[in-house]
């Protein structure tokens, strides 16, 4: 009788999970339809719908430059004494520069779980004191431009789960996406008053 309980227990916590997973994709298709906000009002909300679906304190964007050593915070979402809109640090001594190491995502739910070749160095961590950590890179037209990370100072009970991880996945593409269309509609702008300032030209020679 126990086996049973115990099954329909997990089934119920599955079903849940699906209709948590469920909403939450619909609530991030809504973000990205909206016309009616911003670039910037998309992405700080969905910092922290990442939050609540992962339960952590904070989650950010951020612009990286390994030739600079350059690590700058564009959105952020949560309470941080370290991470804001504007925050720099050396990139080496963040935790991004990991994800920038990894084929794919980088992160942890608890850091004293971390096997030795995902280990985060002893000055990185005294300066962030990060237990829980998960980030993705940001791809714009196949040029590095930085990174879309959660994290937390206290370590999660569980794993973060594939969908979890898809999650996250799902936003850092979209963020990609959109600053590439955002930098080809600014180059086109540009070609565009180009090719106004030649006509004109070209009309003033012949009148």
């Amino acid at each position: 009788m126990s086996v049973y309980f115990q099954d329909i227990s997990e089934q119920k916590a599955i079903e849940r999970e699906r209709e948590h997973n469920t909403e939450t994709l619909h609530r991030l298709y809504a973000i990205a339809s909206d016309q009616r906000r911003s670039f910037d009002e998309k992405v700080d909300r969905m910092l922290e719908i990442g939050r609540e679906r992962l339960g952590l304190e904070v989650g950010y964007l951020a612009k990286t430059d390994l030739e600079s050593d350059r690590f700058e915070v564009t959105h952020a979402s949560g309470e941080s004494k370290t991470i804001y809109p504007g925050s720099v640090a050396p990139l080496s001594e963040t935790y991004c520069q990991r994800v920038l190491e990894t084929d794919g995502l980088f992160g942890f739910a608890d850091i004293s779980t971390v096997d030795a070749t995902d280990a985060i160095d002893d000055q990185v961590y005294d300066r962030w004191e990060l237990d829980c950590y998960l980030g993705g890179e940001v791809i714009v037209d196949d040029e590095r431009y930085g990174t879309l990370c959660f994290e937390d100072t206290s370590p999660r009970s569980a794993p973060f789960t594939q969908t979890e991880e898809t999650f996250v996945e799902l936003i850092t593409q979209w963020v990609s996406y959109e600053l590439g269309r955002q930098r080809r509609e600014k180059h086109l702008q540009r070609y565009v008053r180009y090719i106004d300032a030649v006509l004109d030209t070209i009309d003033d020679v012949f009148t």
